[in-house]
């Protein structure tokens, strides 16, 4: 069950959303938090990556598919224990604060235009630096984990207190649903979507050049 690539789908997820939302729920400044996500996505990474890729996310997982990287069936496998690691994690962190009005859920405080564009961006950058250093098999796990987790970190920081700089609808949707709170939750799965389709192409331009 280990060395399953469910499964690494499913824990992974679990953890960056326990840690993530966790340090939002315990109130911790937002470069703790931007932390408690870049570094627990690194060390996953680091634990994961040969097992299953790991993605830890649907719109990764949607633009390895687009990138023909993984079949359409593994693609629904996986994004489905993305979302039930997410929800099993803000079910637990529910039940030890049971009584909160927010569970770490990504809102935007700005114009829906500027959120939406900010979403995109900061999903671009993350999955395009996922491509760069990660996508090649032979390319070393310890310096694509240090990348990535750095940019889901310094996106988290300076993103978050404007559109949220989710990159990742199930790290969106569980603290939501936890919340009874999907108003704005259709910005957090387009923006990363189309993120996912012009970062696809993007890197099919420039895989020949890099």
């Amino acid at each position: 069950m280990w060395k399953s690539p469910l499964f690494a789908e499913f824990l992974g997820t679990f953890f960056v959303i326990l840690s993530g939302c966790g340090a939002i729920i315990l109130n911790f400044s937002p470069l703790i938090v931007s932390l408690a996500f870049g570094s627990t996505v690194a060390m996953f990474i680091l634990i994961f990556r040969k097992t299953s890729g790991a993605h830890f996310n649907p719109v990764v997982t949607l633009t390895f598919y687009l990138l023909n990287k993984i079949t359409l069936q593994k693609s629904i496998l996986f994004i489905c224990m993305q979302f039930v690691g997410a929800l099993l994690a803000m079910f637990i962190l529910s039940c030890f604060r049971p009584h909160l009005s927010s569970y770490g859920s990504t809102h935007f405080n700005i114009s829906t235009a500027f959120a939406f564009i900010l979403e995109t961006l900061f999903t671009f950058s993350l999955i395009m630096t996922i491509l760069l250093s990660a996508a090649n098999p032979s390319a070393p796990t310890p310096r694509a984990a240090f990348l990535i987790g750095l940019c889901v970190a310094l996106c988290a920081y300076f993103g978050g207190p404007l559109s949220g700089a989710s990159m990742n609808p199930a790290r969106s949707l569980a603290p939501a649903m936890i919340e009874f709170n999907l108003q704005q939750q259709w910005l957090y799965i387009m923006a990363p979507s189309i993120a996912a389709f012009i970062s696809a192409k993007a890197f099919t331009l420039l895989k020949g050049k890099v």
